[in-house]
């Protein structure tokens, strides 16, 4: 495959990025279609990415935005290998936000990679210990905690749930519910009330991990004392 012509390559993108917006939902599903049926339609992406990168003169400044658009398109392209390192280059430029994670962990449970997501998740850390404006919030924390209990992965998610104690970040009911439910269908009961006994004013969305929780192992009974607190 040739290399794209820069000039082209950057009318091209311009066009792409002014037409983002666009509220023709006809536009939307064409340019879509177009890319599907290309193996190498990443590409395009990532070659104007190393053009931006080795022209100073585009005065083009990736913001996390564009960041996530290209890992979003590599992602889809099932590129891990490359996908890994723009990940971590994104995190390197301290542009990572709730998106840019949202990312990673759907295209690395398609790939089977959660311990790739987990490592991603404690180098954030890693970077950003020493910047209190740059560390992870409650809504990433809350956001792997449930990717990670849905897939049964408890211990990771209890390392991550004290770290963020350690934090000293409030964690909310929504992220203890995940916890619960995550505890629940492995079968961990005893340690699921002992969080429920220390949640404060539980709310709706613990009684629903609670219920969610004993239905997938089938006692009901449980889950039917929970359902009228709801």
């Amino acid at each position: 495959m040739s290399p794209p012509n820069p000039d082209h390559l950057l009318r091209v993108c311009t066009i792409l990025y002014q037409q983002q917006d666009s509220p023709d939902p006809r536009l939307h599903s064409k340019l879509h279609a177009s890319c599907l049926p290309f193996p190498y339609s990443w590409q395009l992406v990532y070659g104007f990415f190393q053009y931006t990168e080795a022209n100073t003169t585009s005065h083009f400044t990736h913001i996390s935005v564009s960041f996530n658009k290209l890992l979003d398109v590599i992602g889809e392209s099932r590129n891990i290998e490359l996908f890994w390192e723009l990940l971590h280059e994104t995190g390197r430029r301290h542009l990572v936000n709730d998106k840019t994670f949202r990312i990673a962990l759907n295209t690395l449970a398609a790939a089977k990679e959660l311990k790739k997501c987990v490592e991603f998740f404690h180098s954030l850390n890693a970077n950003d210990e020493n910047n209190e404006d740059r560390q992870l919030g409650l809504s990433t924390y809350r956001l792997a905690i449930e990717w990670i209990c849905k897939r049964s992965k408890n211990a990771q998610a209890c390392i991550m749930f004290e770290e963020m104690r350690e934090r000293g970040i409030q964690v909310d009911n929504l992220t203890l519910a995940s916890l619960i439910y995550g505890l629940l269908v492995r079968g961990r009961v005893r340690e699921a009330y002992r969080i429920v006994a220390e949640i404060e004013k539980p709310d709706v969305n613990v009684y629903h991990g609670l219920t969610k929780g004993f239905l997938k192992l089938r006692r009901a009974s449980e889950a039917t004392q929970i359902i009228p607190k709801i």
